[in-house]
């Protein structure tokens, strides 16, 4: 199961701070900082993310028992789920770039 999360807060925190490394945490926990803009947008990704999260440790797949919408990852047809304003699978971001690498950053994993 891969994602990549796509959400920006509105307001000068987001515009400085982007979707940066860590910024989902906030909403699988719905812990989000004072200091930061929300919007009801984050409130439904809140929602949907903890949904997924508690799926995923319980049944082992995020989608849970019902019929979802997140892929599987094949690297045949390598899919991501993306979580922002909008929450749907996409072409995984950066794949070729990744694989190609995978075997210097991780020795014995076959290309």
């Amino acid at each position: 199961w891969v994602y990549q999360f796509t959400r920006v807060r509105p307001g000068p925190g987001g515009v400085a701070l982007r979707s940066y490394h860590g910024a989902e945490i906030p909403y699988v926990f719905d812990t989000h900082d004072d200091w930061l803009a929300h919007a009801a947008a984050d409130d439904v990704l809140t929602d949907r993310m903890i949904e997924y999260w508690s799926s995923f440790a319980r049944y082992g797949d995020p989608n849970g028992p019902h019929k979802g919408v997140w892929p599987l990852f094949d690297p045949e047809d390598p899919r991501a789920m993306k979580l922002g304003d909008q929450m749907a699978p996409m072409a995984a971001a950066d794949y070729e770039l990744c694989r190609n690498l995978a075997g210097d950053l991780y020795p014995g994993w076959q290309n």
